[in-house]
C-alpha cells in the first residue's frame, strides 16, 4: 500500500452464497487497487458460505469475517459501515463480480476531485447473456449539488410528465463508492426490514446529503441476475411490505420539504412495486404457493 493511497472498505453481506462467492472474492483479492478492507459479513448462512469466507481470510490479511445470525443484507451492511475504516466504502453482492481495474479506475478519476460518490456502470449478467447497462452519459461527468437531486428523480419514476426518465440500476449500492464521510457524518444507513427498494431509499438519503458525484461509464461492476433471488422471486405480504415501503419514501420527502413532483414520483413508484408484487405472487414461475393459497393470500393482505 502506498501512502498516498487512500484505503477503500468492501462490505460483502453473504448469505447461502457457496454457488457464487469464490468467483466474488477473487475478484476483488485480484484489483489492480491493493489499498483494501474487504469486509465479509456471513448473515446466518446454512450452507459451507462461511467456510469458504473463514478459507479466505487465512490467503490474504485484507480480509476480515463476521459472522452473525441472519437478521437481513440491510443490517449486514449497516454492520459494515460502522465497522469500515476506509475513506471510501463500496458495497458488492457476494453472488456478483467486478473487473480487475475498477477500483483502481474509479480511485484514479476521483483524484483532485472533493467527492461524495463515485458511480461506474456495469454488465448485466442472467445465465450465458452480458449486456452492458444503459446508464447515464457515455463520457466521464461531474454532478454538482442541483444536478445531483436528477438522480432521485430518475431513481423514482419514469412515466410522470415534467420527470426525468428512469435508469434503471440508478438506486443500486453496488458500482458505486461512497465517501465514508459522506455516510458516517449524516446517519445514513440502510432500513431493516425493508424487502424491496431498501437501496433505493439509501441512496435518496445520499443523494440529497452530496455535494459532488463523478460518473464514468466504464462497465466495471458484474451484476448477475438470479430466478431464485429476493428481488427476482417469490413475494408476499403485498400491502404491508407496500406500505411500509410508501411511509419510508413520505418520511424523507417530509424531512426534506419535497415538491409536489417528488410526491407523484412516490406513488409512481409504489404503483409500480405493487405491480411487480402482483406479478411475482400469481405469474412467477417458482412460486412455491399454489393459486388459490396465492389468491388468499392476496386477500388477507
Amino acid at each position: 500500500m502506498k501512502k498516498d493511497e487512500d484505503l477503500i472498505s468492501i462490505i460483502i453481506p453473504v448469505y447461502n452464497a457457496e454457488k457464487y462467492l469464490e468467483k466474488c472474492i477473487d475478484s476483488i483479492i485480484k484489483q489492480t487497487y491493493s489499498s483494501l478492507e474487504i469486509i465479509l459479513i456471513n448473515d446466518g448462512s446454512s450452507d459451507r458460505s462461511l467456510q469458504i469466507c473463514n478459507r479466505y481470510l487465512k490467503y490474504d490479511k485484507r480480509i476480515m469475517v463476521i459472522n452473525k445470525k441472519n437478521e437481513g443484507v440491510s443490517i449486514a451492511r449497516n454492520k459494515g459501515i460502522e465497522i469500515a475504516k476506509g475513506k471510501w466504502i463500496s458495497f458488492i453482492d457476494a453472488d456478483d463480480w467486478i473487473e480487475p481495474e475498477m477500483y483502481e479506475n474509479m480511485i484514479s478519476k476521483s483524484k483532485n476531485e472533493e467527492l461524495d460518490v463515485v458511480i461506474c456502470n456495469c454488465y448485466i449478467n442472467k445465465g450465458n447473456n452480458e449486456e452492458k447497462n444503459k446508464f447515464l452519459s457515455s463520457q466521464d461527468r461531474i454532478y454538482n449539488k442541483d444536478d445531483i437531486i436528477i438522480f432521485q428523480q430518475k431513481f423514482l419514476c419514469k412515466g410522470i410528465k415534467k420527470y426525468r426518465p428512469y435508469v434503471w440500476g440508478i438506486g443500486a449500492p453496488w458500482c458505486k463508492l461512497y465517501s465514508s464521510k459522506l455516510l458516517k457524518d449524516n446517519n445514513i444507513r440502510f432500513v431493516p426490514g425493508l424487502t424491496r427498494n431498501e437501496d433505493g431509499l439509501f441512496n435518496l438519503y445520499v443523494f440529497e446529503y452530496a455535494r459532488k458525484l463523478l460518473y464514468i461509464p466504464q462497465c466495471l461492476y458484474h451484476y448477475r441476475i438470479l430466478s431464485n433471488s429476493l428481488s427476482h422471486g417469490k413475494q408476499l405480504n403485498i400491502i404491508e411490505n407496500t406500505e411500509r415501503n410508501l411511509n419510508e419514501l413520505m418520511k424523507f420527502a417530509k424531512k426534506f420539504n419535497k415538491d409536489e413532483i417528488f410526491i407523484n414520483g412516490v406513488y409512481s413508484r409504489i404503483i409500480t412495486s405493487t405491480q411487480q408484487y402482483l406479478q411475482y405472487l400469481f405469474f412467477y414461475d417458482i412460486n412455491i404457493l399454489e393459486y388459490n393459497k396465492r389468491k388468499k393470500e392476496l386477500l388477507q393482505s
